[in-house]
């Protein structure tokens, strides 16, 4: 799985089990709505650790919560 996906991944997992709209995410972490459904979209490209961790406030989870699940156990971004 590419880190892009399990980024994505993460964050509409924890939203659900919040009960958290992506919409609620982008308000409780001051950043544009857009900005979390580009990423979600797969439109942006790079999510850059800076944005992760304001979502990660919006989500009302730590950095190191977020990235402690099983999606980052097999990363794989290297390409041929």
């Amino acid at each position: 799985m590419k880190a892009q996906e399990a980024v994505r991944q993460r964050i509409i997992e924890i939203a659900q089990s919040k009960n958290l709209s992506i919409n609620k995410v982008a308000s409780n972490c001051y950043i544009n709505t857009s900005t979390i459904t580009s990423l979600l979209n797969g439109h942006s490209k790079k999510s850059e650790i800076a944005t992760i961790s304001r979502i990660c406030y919006g989500l009302g989870v730590t950095i190191r919560e977020f990235f402690n699940s099983p999606l980052f156990d097999d990363i794989n971004d290297i390409e041929d």
